[in-house]
């Protein structure tokens, strides 16, 4: 091997030793601040001040690097994951199964084969039920906002939402989804 070559593998070598391995050793720890008295970040000469707002500012640069080289597959993932976790329904076995028997029941006569009812005959219907009346108060929803929803809250947004006269079972349910309403292409999960 010509020297040439041997100095520029020396070089790599040690120049792939300090970026793989010496850098990951000698990684900053945290400063702390263990003061009671705290001074003003900006023209302090207190050493540990000037450490951390340093450390902060390398914080920040490392994340905002990190964010721009997520790959499209790992951003489209966690943006399905989001997605699937919008269109779930979690409500007791109980309640759904009488949700259920309401809408069936608010069917009209001779009509049992369609699969609607009126929109506001099942809101009522839900309302003067005997069970359902029950549980009115009770949080049937949570948002993607971990703000809870009860059924009656719940019952006067569709009345409010809902344009239509005619409303669906799986249209129903999506109003108990984390976003609300699901979209057109959108399955629910129970």
């Amino acid at each position: 091997m010509s020297p040439k070559r041997q100095r520029y593998e020396t070089k790599f070598e040690s120049y792939i030793t300090k970026k793989v391995v010496d850098d990951k050793l000698t990684d900053e720890s945290i400063p702390v601040l263990d003061f009671d008295t705290t001074t003003k970040p900006q023209g302090t000469k207190n050493e540990k001040v000037n450490n951390k707002l340093k450390f902060e500012e390398k914080a920040k640069k490392l994340l905002a690097e990190e964010s721009l080289t997520k790959s499209l597959p790992t951003l489209e993932k966690d943006a399905l994951e989001i997605l699937q976790q919008e269109v779930v329904v979690t409500l007791g076995k109980d309640l759904l199964n009488k949700l259920k028997e309401v809408f069936d029941q608010s069917k009209e006569r001779g009509m049992e084969h369609l699969e609607e009812v009126e929109a506001i005959e099942l809101i009522c219907n839900i309302a003067e039920d005997e069970f359902c009346s029950k549980h009115l108060s009770t949080p049937v929803r949570e948002s993607v906002d971990q703000v809870k929803e009860g059924l009656e809250q719940l019952l006067m947004r569709v009345q409010k939402i809902y344009k239509e006269k005619m409303i669906s079972w799986p249209t129903f349910l999506g109003f108990f989804t984390k976003r609300g309403r699901l979209r057109d292409h959108e399955k629910l999960k129970l």
